[in-house]
């Protein structure tokens, strides 16, 4: 997605293991995303192992010591990066676009806070 179209700057978020996590929710299942580009207040960047549908609509959790929100979201865009292989085999990945649900400005404000120590810029 090109960045005129986007109504928030996105940061670069770097979190060190162990210290939080995100979860991706679609198709009545939860799965850890291990891999987050970037984050603002109306949305983020995220590395998956499957290709999502353009306006599916996706749950994002997150998870710290101190915080746990859920937010209501939906993928804007899908695209084919990469294969990573490993030991394990071959995993395609995709990188997706994710909205938060513009409708929930104070959760998704909540969230932004809550990530503001892990963003590059408001460290």
């Amino acid at each position: 997605m090109s960045r005129e179209r986007r109504r928030h700057e996105r940061r670069v978020i770097r979190i060190p293991d162990k210290e939080a996590f995100f979860r991706l929710h679609i198709h009545e299942k939860w799965h850890t995303i291990n891999d987050v580009h970037d984050a603002s207040i109306s949305g983020m960047g995220i590395n998956f192992t499957e290709a999502i549908d353009k306006e599916t609509p996706v749950k994002i959790l997150f998870v710290s010591r101190d915080f746990e929100i859920v937010l209501g979201a939906r993928v804007c865009w899908c695209q084919h990066t990469a294969q990573d292989i490993s030991i394990a085999g071959t995993t395609e990945v995709y990188r997706l676009g994710i909205e938060f649900d513009p409708g929930r400005g104070e959760d998704n404000m909540l969230m932004f806070m809550a990530l503001r120590k892990y963003l590059d810029g408001f460290c």
